[in-house]
């Protein structure tokens, strides 16, 4: 958790560093800064997916605490298009729900959480290609 957690402050750091301007950058940072973030996203996904086959309520809260804390820190360094605000509201949610589900060791209330933060991320991934 302490090696994710030092991914997670460096990743934010590495999002916010760069104070020049949104139209001062160019696209491919700005790809390759979304690209880190969301393959940590993916990997984390991964994680949470494994821990809920094996039943694992431990890894689960973790990745899932992990996961809240990459959208935490998403939320400042973000677009602030409404359709994509509203996503990282919902994925919020999700994975406060992943979290409260794994510590209560509900399995079921645990997936629909997954459920519901899967559906989330294609949302807001549609928005972001709309704009």
């Amino acid at each position: 958790m302490k090696k994710l957690l030092i991914l997670l402050t460096t990743l934010m750091f590495l999002l916010v560093s760069n104070p020049a301007s949104a139209d001062e950058k160019s696209e491919k940072s700005k790809k390759d800064s979304s690209n880190i973030g969301m393959r940590i996203k993916l990997d984390l996904s991964k994680q949470i997916l494994a821990a809920l086959s094996e039943g694992d309520f431990e890894s689960l809260e973790e990745s899932a605490k992990a996961m809240r804390a990459l959208n935490q820190i998403e939320w400042f360094v973000s677009r602030k298009t409404p359709g994509y605000q509203t996503q990282l509201k919902t994925f919020q949610f999700s994975t406060d729900e992943l979290v409260r589900n794994a510590n209560e060791k509900n399995i079921d209330g645990a997936t629909l959480g997954f459920t519901q933060m899967t559906i989330s991320c294609v949302n807001c991934h549609k928005a972001i290609r709309r704009n």
